[in-house]
């Protein structure tokens, strides 16, 4: 008897650690077996029986084998342990323990039997850590178990702590606003996250960290398993051009089990020092605690799982004025001119700002249940119910100091729902039916209201203090709802080869209010001037009604997938799969056309998205070229990733809906004490600060059931095409030793149609000749209608590539390890940082205001190292001591280097700028060709397990150190980036030490299963 399968413990570690092998409605939520069963000459066993067994719920699957003893099993539960027997008529029975199977990869089960001379059942068990089959993975993909998952020094207890293992995975943690998963260099926008098939990412578009909630948004101990893919060639994924990543949650058992964690951290639980500065942190205190718990509601049929977690804590201001001591000390504010500020608020406008905050409070609540129905042998269905309710506390500004009104809460809830049921209807077809609802609600509210005008005072032309709601969020709001339907159907042909077809339809409904400046936004080039009232600019925002609801923008679209594949063996040990995926959207909705601008442009501004459709490729191959090489490669097209915001501002932003005015009506040195006001909130007064004055409002407001030639238009380029990216992929696997194995790969992509935003109202001012006019080295365009922002294609196609590799191993003295590697070339055409059009149009570095220039990626991180270490030893006996740790090298964020020049154009209107601040990247510079500081780190976990109060229980206790780097040297861990938001970098600025990151933090926590 010889069983082919690839059990091997390190070809698992390599799958499991590195990887080094949006809507994503189709990704996978079960696991499949599929094999070839011989006889001792390799002569098919037709007809030899397969019985395989989910031990934990007792569930079974019998199976024969067809002609060439081929056999295929889908729709089986994610993990195990599975025993699998084989029943033959003609050889020796078998027997096959402790197998578990990966997320959406087939388990190949080739078993060679022996005779039938001594006809005693053979038992083989495989590594307990035998997790992941990876002898079939068709691209570059990392998949992470329960080992991985539990191990981890997961101080956030989020996915992010696991897929950054896999050093093309690169999570950014410089982000005060959470950490952002980034794949291949490529925008988060354009990941896709499914859990248990309901799609979890970043939908709408306005997350920092590309999910829908502030955090992840159920208990990190549901976790089954997860993977990630970035090129995954079968055509049941689609909806995202960078990575998918795909999450599956624990399922009950005929047993019951449970869990139940605490864990704790505060200020004197953090570095103080960071290369060689110290400070001191404000008093905050941080706590998280949850519990699972699962079992059978009836034994061998129906089963639970559900689990609970809560945070309570803070995030830190860093602002401070000079002398404070503070990550972000103010370099021109003093302690004095801020109590001056607050004085003449409190005195004079007659409204309490607040004082500079310390802590900023955050907070979530999560639940989940899981339900699992065995309906018989030949059916299964799963239930799964998510809800999420959490908070942040932001301090997004571009002023030195905030007081406490200008902070603003961002709550959001999540519910969603997700059944599917798995039938198989005879030996040849099994489906898989699959019913989804996610709803988000995601309100931003200023802390102290939004009935007043956000302030800011300029102390020396810097922007210094900053009160009242910010600008942009006075009035913003965001709900959206997404339904899908998908049914896949897998037919096996007698000779062991699979087609697959299938249907899917995603709806998603938005509801988008997004009212800026609808409270005003107020600047005073100085103290002096706050106290008389006399403004140096002023902004009013509104709709012409006056009621701020009438902005918002509300519509529906869908996307309906068909998709049919063919995965056959070609010959021994070569496996080839052919597919196509056809994308098409589909919506009734379209923004308000405006008059002036059909006039001026010769189309309407009501484009949509109705029609755009892809047809999308995809193929792959494996093949054994020996018993410790597995060589992979394919060439795919993707689409998908394309946030809903981009599109929605379409809806908004017509001419029409929202009118502003740039001045108070105020004449030259006029106070706005001596003017008018109106439009103040109930029980407010009509005057400065609390009101808009009259001369503005009414401008507003004359502009009722009217299309202004002031007012800018977002529109969709009426030739729009959907976006694509095609993927090449070339890989190997090499079991180098018994406990080593290594993995390589090659990702090659190409941009296709890229999505981008540019000014559709400029033309080039042309010469006599016809040549474009330069001044100051930079082209020169003119404004000829009305301004208007458009969601367009790119010309230009952009190619990126990374190179991987890594190694992993595991050895019977306890330690595991893995060590990977990747180098990133990535470029885009556009960088797409925001949720805005003319910031997306702003917010990319260029001396060309419509030029299409293939640059760096603003998230390319080019070299990235990282490893893992776990040690499992007993110190006690009976009771395991673990000691985990991981450690990244990487390469620095990069950087446009810019200087001011004059990236300035006529409009009509106000004076436009080529990008934000008037900064144009310095002539002989490339976009993002500046690297900032590398970075490296090591954070670790120990483990001690410890007597439970029965015998079958354990507890444990554990303490996690982020940074363990910072704790034995200040100097060490330290991350720099530059200080702008954008990636822009004047020639004189210096990299500025991202703190939060860079201090140690430790938790401690105890355990309890059962």
């Amino acid at each position: 008897m010889n069983l082919k399968t690839s059990l091997s413990r390190v070809a698992i570690a390599v799958a499991v650690s590195a990887g080094l092998a949006t809507s994503a409605m189709a990704q996978e939520t079960s696991s499949s077996i599929r094999g070839t069963i011989v006889g001792p000459n390799g002569n098919p066993d037709t007809g030899a029986t397969i019985v395989i067994t989910h031990v934990p719920s007792g569930s079974v699957k019998t199976v024969q084998a067809g002609e060439g003893g081929t056999f295929n099993v889908s729709g089986l539960r994610v993990g195990g342990p599975y025993t699998i027997t084989v029943d033959s008529e003609q050889f020796k029975d078998s027997s096959y323990d402790g197998i578990s199977l990966a997320l959406g990869k087939p388990f190949i089960f080739d078993v060679q039997l022996d005779s039938a001379e001594a006809m005693e059942t053979i038992v083989v068990s495989a590594s307990a850590s035998s997790l992941l089959a990876f002898n079939n993975v068709r691209g570059p993909a990392a998949n992470f178990g329960q080992e991985q998952i539990e191990n981890a020094p997961a101080i956030n207890r989020a996915i992010t702590d696991i897929v950054r293992i896999d050093p093309r995975i690169y999570v950014s943690e410089g982000n005060d606003d959470g950490d952002t998963i980034q794949c291949a260099g490529k925008n988060r926008r354009f990941n896709s996250f499914t859990v248990d098939g309901v799609r979890m990412d970043d939908i709408f578009g306005l997350s920092d960290t590309g999910l829908p909630t502030n955090r992840f948004p159920f208990s990190f101990d549901s976790l089954e398993q997860v993977s990630v893919e970035l090129a995954p060639f079968d055509v049941v994924y689609g909806g995202f051009s960078a990575c998918t990543i795909n999450s599956v949650i624990k399922s009950g058992s005929n047993e019951f089990s449970g869990s139940f964690f605490y864990d704790y951290t505060d200020n004197n639980l953090r570095g103080d020092k960071v290369d060689g500065n110290s400070f001191d942190w404000p008093d905050y205190e941080e706590e998280r605690y949850g519990l699972t718990f699962g079992g059978p509601l009836i034994k061998d049929k129906l089963f639970f799982f559900a689990s609970y977690e809560k945070l309570e804590g803070a995030d830190l201001y860093e602002g401070g004025p000079i002398g404070s001591g503070a990550g972000n000390e103010s370099e021109v504010v003093t302690q004095a001119n801020i109590d001056e500020i607050i004085s003449i608020a409190k005195n004079l406008y007659q409204y309490d700002p607040g004082t500079v905050p310390s802590d900023l409070a955050k907070g979530d609540e999560k639940y989940l249940v899981k339900l699992d129905w065995n309906i018989n042998a030949d059916h299964r269905a799963s239930l799964t119910y998510i809800n999420s309710e959490d908070f942040d506390t932001r301090d997004s500004s571009f002023y030195d100091i905030q007081l406490a009104s200008n902070l603003y809460r961002t709550q959001k809830e999540l519910s969603s729902i997700s059944a599917s049921v798995y039938s198989d209807w005879n030996a040849n077809l099994s489906t898989e039916v699959r019913v989804t609802s996610l709803e988000v609600d995601n309100d931003n509210a200023p802390l102290f209201g939004t009935d007043f005008a956000n302030i800011g005072i300029r102390i020396d032309g810097d922007r210094a203090v900053t009160m009242g709601p910010n600008i942009f969020q006075q009035s913003n709001r965001v709900e959206y709802g997404v339904d899908t339907f998908a049914l896949k159907g897998n037919y096996y042909l007698d000779d062991g080869s699979t087609i697959t077809a299938g249907f899917e339809r995603e709806q998603i409904d938005v509801f988008n209010l997004f009212g800026r400046y609808s409270e005003s936004e107020i600047v005073f080039n100085s103290i002096d001037d706050f106290r008389a009232g006399t403004p140096s600019s002023f902004i009013y925002e509104n709709a012409a009604t006056g009621d701020v609801n009438d902005v918002a923008g509300t519509w529906e679209y869908a996307t309906n997938t068909l998709y049919a594949q063919y995965d056959f063996e070609a010959m021994i040990g070569l496996n080839m799969v052919f597919g196509l995926r056809y994308d098409e959207y589909d919506t009734s909705d379209t923004p308000a056309a405006n008059p002036l601008f059909e006039a001026d442009y010769g189309f309407t501004n009501a484009q949509t998205l109705d029609g755009v459709s892809l047809l999308q490729p995809r193929f792959s191959v494996t093949y054994d070229l020996s018993d410790d090489i597995i060589l992979r490669g394919g060439l795919g097209l993707y689409s998908g990733g394309n946030p809903a915001v981009w599109l929605t501002n379409s809806f908004v932003r017509t001419g029409g809906k929202t009118f502003q005015v740039r001045d108070a009506g105020l004449e030259d040195g006029q106070s706005l004490f001596d003017v008018p006001h109106s439009g103040a909130e109930d029980g407010r007064p009509n005057a400065a600060g609390w009101g808009i004055p009259s001369a503005a409002y009414d401008a507003v407001n004359a502009n009722l059931g009217q299309f202004s030639e002031f007012a800018d238009v977002n529109y969709l380029d009426p030739d729009f095409d959907m976006p694509s990216e095609w993927k090449l992929s070339i890989g190997s696997t090499h079991t180098l030793t018994d406990e080593i194995t290594a993995n390589f790969d090659i990702l090659i992509s190409r941009s296709k149609d890229a999505l981008m935003v540019k000014r559709g109202d400029l033309d080039p001012v042309l010469n006599g000749n016809g040549d474009q006019v330069y001044t100051n080295a930079l082209p020169e365009y003119e404004s000829n209608r009305i301004e208007s922002y458009v969601v367009t294609n790119a010309d230009t196609d952009a190619s990126s590539y990374i190179l991987s590799a890594g190694f992993a191993g595991e050895h019977d003295n306890g330690i595991t390890w893995t060590l990977g590697y990747a180098y990133s070339d990535a470029k885009d055409v556009q960088g797409l940082v925001s949720s805005q059009a003319v910031s997306n149009y702003q917010r990319t570095a260029r001396r060309d205001a419509q030029g299409e220039v293939a640059s760096t990626s603003n998230y390319n991180i080019e070299h990235r190292l990282t490893g893992t270490l776990n040690y499992t030893t007993e110190f006690f006996s009976g009771y395991d001591t673990r000691f985990s740790m991981f450690a990244v090298y990487q390469s620095g964020e990069v950087y446009s280097l810019t200087e001011r020049g004059t990236g300035t154009y006529d409009r009509r209107g106000p004076l436009g700028e080529l990008t934000e601040d008037g900064l144009v990247l310095v002539l002989g510079e490339e976009r993002n060709g500046q690297e900032g500081p590398s970075w490296a780190k090591v954070d670790i976990r120990v483990t001690q397990e410890l007597p439970g109060f029965m015998s079958d229980h354990r507890a444990s206790a554990f303490f996690v150190i982020d940074n363990f780097t910072n704790l034995l040297n200040d100097s060490w861990g330290v991350l720099e980036e530059q200080d702008g938001n954008y990636q822009f970098s004047e020639i004189d600025d210096s990299p500025f030490t991202k703190r939060n990151a860079s201090a140690y933090e430790i938790r401690f926590g105890v355990q309890y299963k059962f």
